[in-house]
């Protein structure tokens, strides 16, 4: 019989789509192992959704700490009390409706664990794997904490973004369910971890090695839907495998286990970590979501609701350079997203096609999800047009890293990316170098201009509060937000600071002081635990107090704009913009529009008026325009774009000038 592994995602994560952590493990180790390895995928969220309702879960999923409070309290019963009191401080003010009663969902949790059908599969297993993404620390600990209780030999790998590094190293320590961590990229270490593990069971010869399994590629045999209700024997029940479990070495002298595992000997010390990449992400198989598909049937009334599908195109951030303990000088300071990669690897154009026409037929669906960092700037263009020659009515959502051109926000829409968030972080040319993001606020307007234009969600935030901020960009925030109101709205973030950034690796560089655990944890952890444990959320100390005065301005600004806008929207059913412009090919009409949507002022361009204005829908500098109308000099050049920011027309920034107004017709999408 197949060795039995289970992969697990538990709440919090979101219930509109699989995992792709999940997915992507199921689909490479049985690809590697063939049908020596029977792989099953289990998504817990599908039914706590159900449990507590789409609404309350959806709510719950979208604030970190109200999820780590519910399945805190289920872990240190003792501890219910904090939980409460921290899912009460953090529950949203503004959510219409009752306020939910912490005690309730705890309960309705509770009894849901006690009796889920996951069980049955859970206690035939011979590994089991949990990822442990955004919100899903305390929830993974309580489930694998139960599982020990009911199946204590049964070996519990933890792998994901929460437990990359020191931070997996400092959970094995804490908490004795947990037999290994995988650190980093997901495939290899535990695939490494597998053939570690199955020597001793059919389906592998003694004594090979896992380097020469890749070379076999060995192919797979399918798997089934459910296990067999036989039970053979356990791989952990087989003579010699709790001693394999906890060998420290290998014939190098290193870790049988390879990099990118973290390990428990024979004396409970830890070992290993290190990080082990696919070099070539067009090598990789496509997800496997049969399992979380199959679970959403049988769960429910049998019928399968319209679920997004997540994708990637690349890994890692290709502006984000990583080193270990020591920050680097090409970096966003901010930034943990790339905790678990090292260096950027992206997929080829038509493979990414591949992918989304095979999961898009499977799954009968057309809402995807790209989870990159950043889509490859390199291949934006390309590869969205490569979509475009599906001929399908895709609805995506992915992350990019400005800046961005107007045709390749073009390129994206007609792909469509109607749900797009960039990295604009700041509006202040200051505070963009201080965060070390490699931009200006030139382009951070074009994107939000670009994004105007074509009908593209713009989900970006604005980090306010950020420490250290100065009066002055502060003042320079408020002078860029009253040229920018004229868009969709930014989302203002409080800054928070994470394990492993370079401004908590180098905090005294950014002024920060007192790095340690945030204070949150301590009401959900015991005080031991709180003290000896590395978790991800850091607390500080800085000038908080004088920030919050400084930028309370732009917090009622950024509430007083998403009020407004929203008005606008709903009068004028979303299709105008505040500023825009229709072309006659010789002259341009440009309409500004008031709060009710109605027609305020009309300009009129015409001639090389119209031109230069239409050459400047991307940032460009006053030499670069001279360069195209050679027949006018500096002087006219200047003060005709002057004139045009006197009237609010064209934004200038550090010698950039971009024209503000959008198109208005569907011409805009013809290349």
């Amino acid at each position: 019989m197949p060795v039995r592994l289970i992969l697990v995602s538990m709440p919090w994560a979101l219930a509109d789509r699989p995992s792709i952590q999940l997915g992507s493990l199921k689909a490479y180790v049985t690809r590697l192992f063939g049908a020596s390895i029977q792989v099953k995928a289990a998504h817990p969220y599908l039914d706590v959704e159900r449990v507590l309702g789409r609404s309350l879960y959806r709510r719950i999923a979208e604030r970190s700490w109200l999820g780590e409070a519910v399945y805190a309290a289920l872990l240190y019963p003792e501890r219910a009390s904090a939980c409460a009191r921290l899912f009460d401080k953090q529950w949203p003010r503004s959510e219409a409706g009752p306020f939910p009663v912490f005690e309730e969902i705890v309960r309705k949790i509770e009894e849901f664990h006690e009796n889920m059908p996951l069980w049955s599969d859970l206690e035939k297993a011979d590994l089991v794997g949990m990822s442990v993404c955004f919100a899903q620390l305390s929830s993974s600990l309580f489930l694998a904490r139960a599982l020990k209780a009911r199946v204590p030999g049964v070996p519990i790998v933890f792998g994901g973004s929460l437990v990359s590094g020191p931070l997996g190293k400092s959970l094995m320590e804490s908490f004795p369910w947990i037999d290994f961590v995988v650190s980093g990229e997901g495939e290899k270490p535990l695939s490494r971890l597998l053939s570690g593990l199955l020597p001793q069971l059919r389906g592998m010869q003694k004594g090979q090695t896992f380097e020469s399994l890749l070379a076999s590629q060995a192919a797979s045999e399918g798997a089934t839907d459910g296990f067999p209700t036989a039970a053979p024997e356990r791989l952990w029940e087989v003579p010699g495998a709790p001693e394999a479990l906890h060998s420290a070495t290998s014939h190098k002298g290193g870790a049988l286990w390879g990099p990118g595992v973290f390990f428990r000997d024979k004396d409970n010390r830890i070992g290993g970590g290190g990080w082990s990449q696919c070099t070539d992400l067009n090598d990789l198989p496509i997800p496997d979501y049969s399992d979380f598909f199959q679970q959403a049937r049988t769960s429910g009334d049998g019928r399968i609701p319209i679920f997004t599908i997540p994708v990637e195109s690349s890994r890692g951030c290709w502006w984000h350079r990583v080193r270990e303990g020591r920050p680097d000088k090409r970096a966003c300071r901010f930034c943990n997203l790339n905790l678990q990669w090292r260096g950027y690897r992206s997929k080829d154009p038509h493979r990414m096609v591949r992918e989304l026409e095979v999961l898009a037929d499977k799954h009968k669906s057309l809402r995807f999800v790209f989870v990159d960092n950043a889509l490859n700037p390199a291949r934006l263009s390309q590869t969205s047009r490569a979509i475009q020659g599906m001929g399908k009515d895709f609805h995506l959502f992915g992350e990019v890293r400005l800046p961005i051109r107007r045709e390749q926000a073009r390129d994206l829409r007609l792909a469509g990316f109607r749900h797009i968030q960039a990295g604009i972080e700041a509006l202040s040319e200051g505070l963009l170098r201080r965060l070390g993001k490699g931009t200006h606020v030139i382009q951070n307007v074009a994107w939000m201009r670009h994004c105007e234009e074509f009908g593209i969600e713009n989900h970006s935030n604005l980090i306010v509060e950020f420490p250290g901020s100065t009066p002055q960009e502060v003042t320079e925030t408020l002078e860029v937000l009253q040229v920018v109101k004229i868009f969709r709205p930014l989302k203002g973030v409080r800054f928070w600071l994470g394990e492993g950034s370079p401004m908590a690796m180098d905090p005294k560089t950014s002024g920060l002081k007192g790095i340690g655990n945030h204070p949150h944890y301590a009401l959900l952890f015991p005080e031991d635990v709180f003290r000896r444990t590395r978790f991800m959320v850091k607390g500080f100390r800085c000038d908080r107090l004088r920030q919050r005065r400084l930028w309370r301005p732009v917090w009622d600004f950024l509430r007083q704009w998403r009020r407004e806008h929203s008005a606008f929207r709903h009068l004028t059913g979303g299709e105008k913009p505040m500023l825009g412009y229709s072309d006659g090919g010789s002259f341009l009409l440009i309409r500004r529009r008031d709060r009710h949507g109605l027609v305020q002022t009309t300009y009129r361009l015409s001639g090389p008026s119209r031109d230069i204005y239409l050459s400047c829908l991307d940032p460009i500098r006053l030499e670069e325009l001279k360069k195209q109308y050679e027949d006018f000099s500096f002087e006219v050049l200047r003060g005709f774009l002057h004139d045009m920011v006197a009237k609010g027309l064209v934004f200038e920034h550090k010698g950039w000038f971009l024209s503000l107004a959008v198109e208005e017709g569907l011409k805009k999408f013809l290349a």
